[in-house]
């Protein structure tokens, strides 16, 4: 299937163009409050929209009007499993087909097949308050897929899950989403590159990126995007073998292989905070920095500049503050260059 889809939300300040390609999974990046929800809400029919949306040949929405949500084959998993209290696991899921006109047995019967397909079968007997919160997941994906929906609608399904379920929910999910048309909503860049075939990347309720995943993870066009990508973008013209910045600075790299930049033209690298190390400020070919954050990081902290990030030791960042003048090296660890026209 394919959802052409422009959605304005006026009321909301949301105003987006999406595009599916039938069979593939696209995710929707950024941080909370760019309008995910808004836009998953919005495809799914739960919320008043104005705009154009088709799903294959069927026109869901023209102008103000639309096919209501029990019409449109589109399924939703929201961030809050909303299973029924008051009907055990496998009648939760059976819900769908039995509203559907299935006989019980039936309905049961498909209830079972899709618990059995998220790994989640001895739970079919219990009561929905005796799940864990991994399991709660389960069941609402096994809900939404019994109900044989055309758009399956994912919102942040891996929050508020502990690391290690979480990982194991990915995967499921990856299995889950093979040849099946999706649209996943996340802040997690990891839950892009391991499930999505094209990402969009929504800023203040608008698309400012859009593109296969690779291409938009590893050379956005945007600071914005690259933040969300989990890198820092340097924006400057091509010089041969370096990218001079604005300022004057050059940055040794090589050209993109898919993206390669014309000599004089504008180009670009993303660098992930393990391409940069602190330099002194009078290094050769050092990009001058301000400090604007110092983060703890894992077991060690991050170093986060006007134009560039890194990781270091504490000892390292003890003689730091906000504010401090500094500089990154990347000549150490060429980077790839791209085009940006």
């Amino acid at each position: 299937m394919r959802l052409d889809a422009a959605l304005r939300v006026a009321a909301r300040g949301i105003d987006v163009a999406l595009h599916v390609r039938s069979g593939s999974t696209l995710a929707l990046l950024g941080p909370n409050g760019a309008g995910k929800s808004t836009v998953l809400e919005a495809i799914a029919g739960m919320v008043a929209v104005e705009g154009t949306m088709s799903l294959g040949e069927r026109r869901l929405l023209e102008g103000r009007h639309g096919e209501p949500a029990h019409r449109r084959r589109i399924a939703i998993v929201t961030q809050d499993p909303a299973l029924l209290p008051s009907l055990s696991v496998r009648d939760n899921v059976g819900f769908g087909p039995r509203s559907r006109g299935m006989s019980r047995a039936d309905s049961r019967a498909e209830a079972d097949r899709w618990l059995a397909a998220v790994d989640a079968a001895p739970l079919a007997s219990r009561r929905v308050q005796a799940l864990s919160g991994g399991q709660a997941r389960r069941v609402e994906i096994a809900r939404a897929l019994a109900t044989g929906p055309e758009l399956l609608l994912l919102d942040e399904p891996f929050s508020a899950l502990d690391m290690d379920v979480a990982t194991a929910m990915r995967a499921l999910v990856r299995e889950v989403l093979t040849e099946r048309t999706a649209v996943l909503a996340t802040h997690e860049v990891l839950d892009a590159h391991a499930l999505a075939d094209d990402v969009a990347v929504l800023d203040s309720g608008r698309v400012i990126e859009h593109g296969p995943t690779a291409r938009v993870l590893t050379r956005p066009r945007t600071a914005y995007a690259a933040r969300m990508a989990g890198r820092s973008l340097l924006i400057g013209t091509w010089r041969g073998d370096v990218l001079e910045l604005p300022d004057g600075a050059r940055v040794a790299a090589t050209p993109h292989p898919e993206a390669a930049p014309v000599d004089g033209a504008p180009a670009a690298i993303a660098a992930r905070p393990r391409d940069v190390v602190l330099a002194g400020t009078a290094s050769p070919g050092a990009v001058p920095d301000v400090v604007r954050a110092i983060e703890p990081h894992g077991d060690g902290v991050r170093v986060r500049g006007d134009r560039l990030a890194t990781d270091v030791d504490p000892e390292q960042a003890a003689s730091l503050t906000t504010g401090s003048r500094i500089a990154f090296d990347l000549m150490s660890r060429p980077l790839q260059a791209y085009a940006l026209t």
